[in-house]
């Protein structure tokens, strides 16, 4: 009994020790990849890309980044094409807006519920691979959110879309 006694001091200190290296860890993750509550301008990055069926198909993807500048991916070629900052600054309050960073970030699964003949319920989870998706993400300095949705939604979140590709096409026009 008395060397557990003794050990038993050391033993939890330890174990303390350790939980709390693993707590700040985790805390320390947990600030690397939430949203930043300041940033600069210049550490933004928006990226949309739209897969139109399978592989196969065509891809459209727009690039926009603080830095300077924009790429339009359409037709298999790229154009590249000047926006202003304003432009990129109101795409971020619109995504702030339709409340973007809290939207999960796939959308493209349907979930059901199947009875089996023992009267269990299961869930079933299906996706298509060649049904045409949308995937958007922002970049803050490290900070990264995708949502990829499939026809089926957020509306809201498409339309924006919609809007972008339609002013990057008039802005990749203009060139």
């Amino acid at each position: 009994m008395s060397v557990l006694h003794r050990l038993f001091p050391g033993c939890f200190l330890l174990l303390v020790s350790f939980f709390m290296t693993s707590l700040e860890a985790g805390q320390e993750d947990l600030k690397h990849n939430s949203l930043p509550s300041t940033y600069r301008f210049d550490e933004i990055s928006i990226r949309i890309t739209r897969q139109l069926g399978s592989p196969a198909f065509s891809i459209r993807e727009i690039r926009l980044s603080a830095e300077g500048g924009a790429i339009l991916g359409r037709g298999g070629g790229t154009v590249r094409f000047s926006f202003t900052k304003q432009d990129l600054l109101n795409l971020v309050n619109e995504l702030y807006q339709l409340r973007f960073f809290e939207l999960p970030s796939d959308y493209t699964a349907e979930y059901s519920i199947v009875q089996n003949e023992d009267g269990i319920l299961s869930t079933m989870i299906s996706s298509m691979e060649d049904e045409p998706s949308t995937s958007v993400c922002i970049f803050i300095k490290e900070y990264k959110k995708c949502v990829t949705y499939s026809r089926k939604g957020p509306f809201e979140l498409e339309n924006l879309v919609q809007r972008v590709f339609t002013k990057a096409d008039e802005w990749a026009g203009r060139k």
